[in-house]
């Protein structure tokens, strides 16, 4: 009986110690009319034309939604839509003069406080100065980068992040 209450209270405490780490939800799989979708996961197009917005979620999607998304929010932060980010715990998330987002992804890689994490995909030169620039110039989520005059020396960004996610 020793045995068998150490072997349940191993499971328990394993599973405990995932949930906690991983999400409540990290044993459940998609739905299974999800995995038969003919939707797209590709993202949009982007362009001159195309709002801010659609780069900033690219980056974040890519980089940092799988700890602070919809199934987890590690600090209590979500960064998977505009509403979230914009509704940060941390007001200090987006603004210029002192953005928390930018200290903590340029931080030395092997801080503690780096973000995304040592052994995750880490954000490229080109993001981290795009979401640079975008704070700076307000974090307009509407204007396209036309209008907030993207950089020429941001420009081949556009190309880099279409050929990490093609149609």
């Amino acid at each position: 009986s020793a045995l068998f209450s150490l072997t349940a209270l191993l499971i328990f405490t394993g599973h405990a110690g995932d949930a906690l780490t991983h999400g409540s939800d990290f044993l459940n799989p998609p739905p299974l009319a999800d995995w038969f979708s003919q939707k797209s996961t590709a993202s949009k197009i982007i362009t001159m034309d195309s709002p801010a917005e659609d780069v900033v979620t690219n980056i974040f999607h890519e980089k940092c939604v799988s700890c602070h998304g919809p199934n987890k929010q590690k600090g209590e932060l979500r960064l998977d839509s505009r509403d979230a980010i914009l509704n940060s715990a941390d007001a200090a998330l987006i603004h210029a003069d002192n953005s928390l987002l930018m200290d903590r992804i340029t931080l030395p890689l092997d801080d503690d406080d780096h973000m995304p994490p040592q052994g995750n995909k880490q954000l490229s030169k080109d993001e981290i100065a795009f979401l640079s620039w975008w704070i700076t110039n307000g974090a307009e989520f509407d204007k396209s980068l036309a209008q907030l005059k993207l950089p020429s020396n941001l420009h081949g960004m556009l190309t880099e992040i279409m050929a990490e996610n093609p149609l």
